[in-house]
């Protein structure tokens, strides 16, 4: 299911964006890409590492986002090109199958401050939301990111504590701040 978006603000930076869509194992290909670059750009906001990303081929995450109705990712595209991102994961263990974990909120650099962030995060709540018997949804964020911060207090995500020294990323330490939304 896609969603129309679009914005006077990203026409007149000359991008468009097409659709706000799950993402479907022929968007393989297009994910890894965004996802190395989310991972170059912006290291300290991922616990995943670029090396760690490059042992996965387009294939094998092409095959994760067909695998599973209960974990999914969301994506905004532009002429084809996946320019922003949010992912899902439940939790499988049956004492923690009440809650899941937003995971890979990406926006690409020229994309930034055109809402894409937030109609990802809002098509992704609406198919969270669809899923039985959840209670609450989980989020990190590095304590550094104020603009994704404020988007999750608007959506209704609240703090919860503060993880000194989560990340480490070339020898420079990043507290983490845990949200949650419950449903």
């Amino acid at each position: 299911m896609g969603t129309a978006f679009s914005s006077n603000r990203g026409d007149q930076r000359g991008h468009g964006v097409d659709a706000v869509r799950r993402l479907t194992e022929a968007d393989g290909g297009e994910f890894w890409r965004l996802r190395r670059e989310a991972l170059q750009r912006e290291p300290a906001s991922f616990g995943e590492s670029v090396e760690e990303h490059l042992k996965l081929s387009p294939a094998t995450i092409a095959e994760r986002l067909g695998s599973n109705s209960e974990n999914f990712v969301y994506g905004a595209f532009d002429r084809g090109a996946l320019v922003a991102t949010a992912g899902f994961y439940r939790e499988q263990r049956i004492k923690r199958r009440h809650k899941g974990t937003v995971w890979g909120v990406y926006v690409a650099p020229d994309y930034r401050g055109l809402g894409l962030g937030r109609a990802v995060m809002t098509a992704l709540l609406e198919s969270i939301r669809a899923l039985p018997d959840l209670k609450c949804v989980n989020l990190s964020i590095t304590s550094t990111q104020s603009p994704a911060r404020s988007l999750y207090v608007s959506l209704g995500f609240r703090p919860f504590g503060v993880e000194p020294r989560a990340l480490v990323v070339d020898g420079h330490y990043f507290d983490e701040e845990h949200m949650v939304l419950e449903l």
